[in-house]
């Protein structure tokens, strides 16, 4: 299986502070060699996520991001 998700938007509140909650979502395609999510369906399907997270800025070139993503 793989997927495409080409849509995708991210929401940063505070995006000039350190420390930068968000939240995101995506949309695309997944393709099987199997039929998802049921024997009747096809080998191709829509999928979405969506999560959020926290970005701190450790110094100027350096960025951790944690967050959690609900496919």
């Amino acid at each position: 299986s793989w997927a495409v998700l080409p849509a995708g938007v991210r929401f940063i509140f505070k995006p000039n502070a350190r420390l930068k909650p968000y939240l995101q979502t995506g949309a695309g395609f997944i393709f099987s060699r199997k039929p998802i999510p049921v024997p009747e369906s096809p080998t191709y399907n829509f999928v979405g996520d969506f999560g959020g997270g926290v970005m701190f800025h450790w110094s100027r070139q350096r960025l951790v991001t944690v967050g959690y993503r609900y496919y």
